[in-house]
Parts: structure tokens; C-alpha cells; sequence
């Protein structure tokens, strides 16, 4: 049997036990969420039965423990694969050079290397696609190919060398650096993931590429173990992590290296296409109007000076041809994001990880995190210092039906995973020809708890609106319901909400952090002493009455188990002080 790498053999000497949970192979927390165990899906391997399936808080999916050095010989050495028709077909090669020729095209349009011969790498080869492709482009492109079994090696006369090895042999003093490194469906098989990407940074010339094809995520998937099972991509234990935009990010940062082309929309979003660069890379693209930048002191003077709190609207506030771009991508209404605090699903669905949903929304991702959009954002706020927060917790896209209100609320106040503060909401609207008679518009509330002398300001969700507003203890917002006409109940209200943070507010606003709190509306103004009720008005109130019982069920069960908390704590305290009372008598005997 062939030597493994020191990847495979420091996990094989470690403390791990086979019941073990593997750190994050990212960021090596070990908080991760237990999924559920998975069954094989390769045969004879010799380690265990089952796998256990992890998400961890950076949104990798994972694998634990990893195979052993047996079961990756099994898996990649002793067994064969590419004497199939899968791979030798017609038309599956076809299929497969349209796809990656098509590829290549483009990242040699990108970099503008029309007519050059390229040096090309190609990690995990197989049959070596992209260097097929690359011959195809042009014969003097230079390819080499690496993988850790021989049985593509004589399968590939387009590869001028075929080196059978582990990757991390590679080394520029041997093979040089290239233009393009392209590793298709690799990455999801190597263990350690930072470590193989930095390696394959070392290899790459200034301004060149690393091409990556991966699974990806399941889009809608719910968080549950059956749902898994039937993903396409369920490859276990072949298949170590899953990423997701955010998590390939990371690893690319950690690597030195920044995302130039992320595309998920492959396999019916089963798949993703990833490209990578040396920084410095071209900043995002500016996606706020001209005329936004240039009033930014305008508009800050409206912020401060606002009531009842700090705000500002914006109208034409985004590229008129980008707004578009996010109108025409605005995800379909999914009922499995739509479940609201009681576990009900409800008629507010959210899309938190927007990267995902269409390039323009990655677009949109990238540029909310610039420098300089959280500077326009500080120009206009005068907050400074503001972060972002890459997850968008809470965020998203928001989508709201027919008939959907949101009670009065002051929002959490700390990003739960960092404890950030939380300080400005931007809500961006994304609906065209919308009537005030229709609802929906966002009110902001002087104190909704008084609703004799409550005050309110009110915006209709127009499309390419902004409204930025701070938040604090006091920045009571929601909007009424939606009423939409008969013939008009197939749209909803369209939204993206960017929430924005610092690492510290000013002395006096800060309290302990808590979650979001809500004022239910109180009866409708109509409802007077005098007044015959109508089926609409019991419907009206039954609601309230119900929202309010839910709220007061939510609020139990808190309580209930804050109260466990306290009570676990306080044992251990008591346990901890009885130990070192007999610690001390034993002491000073």
C-alpha cells in the first residue's frame, strides 16, 4: 500500500476516538450541530458503519470522524472507476467538455489571455477535463496532471505529465506555477481543506486562477438527517464536507486567497463553480445610486434630526439597473423559511444566506461588507466603525403574503455568535406599483406600549426605497397588515434587510443582550362603545387575542428553561464550594 500523506497520518496518531466529534476542519470549533448519523454509501471499507453528520456555526457541513488510512486507500487507490461508461461515454464526454471548455473560455476571457499558451494544473485528475479542454483551446497550453491513483494515467494523452502522487508533493521548484490550477470535484474529498487550498496558492502565478467544482449544499434543505439522505451529493464517506458561500469565504481567506466567481446554480443548485484569486482583486462594484453618494451629508442631517427616532428614507437608493437585477432574482416564497417563533409557518418567509440565492445577490453580499459601503453607511448615519454581519442573521431577503402584520418590535441587540452591537437596520423595497390602501408600509413608533400618545411615522414599500433607521431600546417598528385587492393577492411585499454592527456603543444605551421584544397592535380605532361588531371585527380581535396567548406560551417556556439554567448553575456552584471545602480539610491534615 502506498504511503499517505501527513494529513492522513496526524489524524490516525491523534487522541481522536472513534466517538470522538472532529473539530470544524475550518475553523475548528467543536459547537457544532449533531445532524444525525449517516450510513455508507461506498462498500468494504473496514473502519465503522456510520458517520456523523455535523453543521458547524461557520455553515460547513462535515464529516466525523475522518475516514482511515485504509479507508482512503479503498476508496481511491485499491478501487477503480474510470473504466466505466459513466465517465467514457459519448455523450457524457461531450456533456462534460461543453461544460468545462465553456469554463475555460471564460476564465481566459476574464484575464484577458486570448491566443497565449497557458500552464495548466489539474488537482485530483481522473481523466483530466480541464486539460483535455485546455489542448482543445490551444495546443501549446503546458498541462499537468496529479492524483493519487495511477489508473487515469495512461487514459489521458492530452496531459503532457501525470504525476501519481499526494498533492502536497507538488513543489514550484519542481513543476513551476501556473496559470490556471483546476481541481473539479476534489475539494469535498480532502481532509484538511485549509491546508490543501494554501498549498495550491503557492503554486499559482501572480494573477492567476484556482478553478474549483464541488457539491454544494442542498438549497432548501431543513436541518434534518432524512432529508439529507436523499441528496444527490450523500456520498459517505467519500464526500468529508459540504460548503456553502460563506464557509468556501473562510477557507479561502484563511488560504490567501478571496472568491473572484461563485456560482451555485449547477445541478439544480446541487452543485457550485468556484473561482479564486491572489488579493489584491478588483473591489466590489459600487451598487448605490450616484446621487446617494453625493448627498450623504444631506442625508445625515435628516437622520440625526429625525423623530421619533433616528432615520432617514431614501428613495432611488440602489443602481437603478441593479435593483432590477434583485426584483427579477427575488427568491420564491419557500414555506420551509417561513416558520415563525412558535414553529408555525406562517406567511413570512427568509432568506438569510442571499449569496446563495443568484450572482446578483452575491453581488449585493460582497458590497454590503466593502469598506466603502460601511463608510457611505457611517457618512450617512455618523455611527462609526460599522461591521457587518456576513450571515446576515435575521436578514435577508423577506417576503410577506397576503394578510401578514408585524407587531411593534425593538430588535435583539447583540449578533448572538460574536456579540457585536447591533446598530442600524437598512430595509431596501423591492415592490413596483404599490398602493398605501394595500398596507404593509414600515411605522416607526414613539412607544406603541401608549397607544393614546403614541406617535407615527410611516413609509410605503416602494420599490428601490431605503429606510435606515438606529437601533436601540426605543426603536419601536413594524408594519400593519396586508391587504392586498382580490385580483392582486398573487404578489407580496418584498424586502432585504442589512443589519450593521460595532464592537461598542455609547456610554448609557447599552443593556444586558436580550431577543426581540413585541408590543401587539391594540383593537382597531373603530371598535367604540356603540359600534355593531362585523364577522371581520371578531376575526380581528380573535387574532389579537391569539398572538398575545402565543407570546404568553413563548415567554413560559423561556422562562421555564432559564430557570433550569439558573437552577443547574447554582448546583454546580454549590457541588464546586462543597469540593474545595473537603479539598481544604484534606489540605491541612
Amino acid at each position: 500500500m502506498r504511503e499517505f500523506p501527513r494529513w492522513y497520518q496526524r489524524e490516525r496518531l491523534s487522541t481522536l476516538s472513534a466517538a470522538t466529534l472532529r473539530p470544524c476542519p475550518i475553523c475548528a470549533s467543536t459547537d457544532g450541530r449533531i445532524v444525525g448519523e449517516l450510513p455508507l454509501t461506498h462498500d468494504a471499507l473496514y473502519s465503522r458503519d456510520t458517520f456523523t453528520l455535523i453543521e458547524c456555526s461557520c455553515s460547513l457541513v462535515y464529516l466525523s470522524p475522518l475516514p482511515t488510512e485504509r479507508d482512503f486507500a479503498t476508496m481511491y487507490v485499491d478501487s477503480t472507476q474510470f473504466d466505466s461508461s459513466v465517465y467514457t461515454g459519448e455523450q457524457r464526454v461531450a456533456d462534460v467538455m461543453g461544460y468545462i471548455g465553456g469554463c475555460l473560455r471564460s476564465i481566459v476571457d476574464e484575464r484577458h489571455l486570448h491566443g497565449q499558451p497557458l500552464r495548466v494544473l489539474e488537482v485530483g485528475a481522473g481523466l483530466a477535463w480541464m486539460s483535455r479542454a485546455a489542448k482543445k483551446l490551444n495546443l501549446v497550453c503546458e498541462t499537468v496532471a496529479q492524483d493519487i491513483t495511477p489508473e487515469g494515467r495512461n487514459l489521458c494523452p492530452w496531459v503532457d505529465r501525470y504525476i501519481v502522487a499526494p498533492t502536497e508533493t507538488l513543489r514550484p521548484d519542481d513543476i513551476g506555477r501556473f496559470d490556471l490550477i483546476s481541481a473539479t470535484h476534489t475539494f469535498e474529498h480532502v481532509p484538511y481543506p485549509v491546508e490543501f487550498l494554501t498549498h495550491l496558492n503557492s503554486l499559482l502565478k501572480p494573477g492567476g486562477k484556482i478553478f474549483l467544482t464541488m457539491p454544494h449544499r442542498p438549497r432548501r434543505w431543513n436541518g434534518g438527517i432524512q432529508q439529507w439522505l436523499g441528496y444527490s451529493y450523500n456520498h459517505v464517506p467519500g464526500h468529508l464536507q459540504y460548503f456553502s458561500r460563506s464557509s468556501m469565504q473562510m477557507v479561502a481567506e484563511k488560504a490567501g486567497l478571496a472568491i473572484t466567481h461563485f456560482d451555485a446554480s449547477q445541478e439544480k443548485g446541487e452543485a457550485m463553480e468556484v473561482r479564486l484569486a491572489k488579493p489584491p482583486f478588483a473591489a466590489p462594484a459600487n451598487f448605490t445610486s450616484p446621487a446617494v453618494n453625493a448627498r450623504a451629508v444631506e442625508f445625515r442631517d435628516a437622520f440625526v434630526g429625525s423623530k421619533p427616532f433616528k432615520h432617514v428614507m431614501i428613495d432611488d437608493f440602489l443602481d437603478a439597473g441593479f435593483a432590477e437585477d434583485l426584483l427579477l432574482d427575488f427568491p420564491a416564497f419557500d414555506p420551509e423559511r417561513a416558520k415563525n417563533e412558535f414553529g408555525e409557518v406562517g406567511r413570512k418567509a427568509v432568506h438569510e444566506k442571499i449569496e446563495e440565492i443568484s450572482p446578483a445577490y452575491a453581488r449585493l453580499s460582497d458590497y454590503v461588507k466593502s469598506t466603502g459601503f460601511l463608510q457611505l453607511m457611517s457618512d450617512i448615519t455618523g455611527i462609526p466603525d460599522l461591521l457587518p454581519d456576513p450571515k446576515f442573521f435575521g436578514g435577508g431577503t423577506h417576503e410577506n403574503l397576503h394578510g401578514q402584520e408585524l407587531d411593534p418590535h425593538v430588535d435583539f441587540n447583540y449578533d448572538p455568535p460574536t456579540k457585536l452591537h447591533r446598530r442600524l437596520n437598512l430595509l431596501i423595497y423591492l415592490n413596483k406599483d404599490w398602493h398605501d390602501e394595500w398596507g404593509g408600509a414600515i411605522e416607526l413608533h414613539s412607544n406603541p406600549r401608549k397607544p393614546e400618545v403614541n406617535e407615527i411615522k410611516s413609509f410605503s414599500p416602494l420599490f428601490n426605497r431605503a429606510v435606515i433607521f438606529e437601533t436601540n431600546e426605543y426603536s419601536w417598528h413594524g408594519f400593519p397588515k396586508i391587504n392586498l385587492p382580490a385580483d392582486k393577492q398573487h404578489l407580496s411585499r418584498k424586502s432585504i434587510s442589512i443589519y450593521l454592527y460595532t464592537r461598542t456603543r455609547p456610554a448609557g444605551e447599552a443593556v444586558p443582550e436580550h431577543g426581540t421584544f413585541y408590543v401587539q397592535r391594540p383593537l382597531p380605532a373603530h371598535l367604540r362603545p356603540g359600534h355593531m361588531l362585523t364577522q371581520m371585527d371578531i376575526d380581528d380581535i380573535n387574532d389579537l387575542l391569539k398572538r398575545r396567548d402565543d407570546w404568553l406560551a413563548h415567554y413560559h417556556k423561556i422562562e421555564i428553561a432559564v430557570s433550569g439554567q439558573i437552577g443547574e448553575l447554582r448546583h454546580r456552584l454549590n457541588s464546586r464550594s462543597l469540593f474545595v471545602q473537603v479539598r481544604n480539610l484534606f489540605d491541612g491534615l
